[in-house]
């Protein structure tokens, strides 16, 4: 009878603790684009960006970070004296509540410098089965845009060195 009592309170308690603790939940992957302009520099980058578990404040947004769903709603605008770059989400897919993967979120984004389209970034973070890391530098001499890609969000996330796949593309501007 008491060791029946006592797994009765341990039940209690540990059910208790749970419910304080709150709900589990999932790691919730946020993809985000940076937008780094230096006109002083004639250089812009633009990088593709899913960090894990992150509030996007006026912290992150003042070092040039922008949720992918705001840069979906409104392009991202930076003047060089080349002249003026604009990033803009095209085809933007938002999370959805079913479905296999359905909570991924992501599109496909056009850089253009002075109307020109110089740069397309397709599926900017990946998908169900990878992710992509987008990295696109405009300097007064060209124009370069490198893509990685990791097997899986998992990987890209975790710290330590492995070789991924990455492809460069230049294009001159002179």
């Amino acid at each position: 009878m008491k060791q029946r009592l006592l797994l009765s309170l341990a039940m209690l308690v540990t059910g208790l603790a749970a419910t304080a603790a709150g709900p589990a939940r999932a790691d919730v992957f946020v993809p985000l684009i940076r937008v780094t302009c230096v006109p002083e520099a004639k250089y812009a980058e633009i990088e593709t960006i899913g960090i894990y578990n992150i509030d996007v404040g006026p912290a992150l947004n003042a070092q040039g970070f922008r949720l992918l769903s705001d840069v979906a709603k409104a392009p991202v605008t930076c003047n060089l004296p080349q002249g003026a770059v604009k990033i803009e989400v095209l085809h933007y897919v938002p999370p959805r509540l079913e479905g296999m993967c359905s909570q991924v979120e992501y599109a496909n984004l056009r850089v253009s410098l002075g109307g020109r389209e110089v740069a397309f970034a397709q599926e900017t973070h990946g998908g169900c089965s990878d992710f992509l890391h987008h990295d696109i530098r405009i300097s007064e001499y060209g124009v370069e845009h490198c893509v990685l890609t990791f097997p899986d969000a998992e990987m890209a996330a975790k710290t330590g060195s492995k070789e991924v796949p990455t492809t460069c593309e230049t294009l001159r501007l002179l």
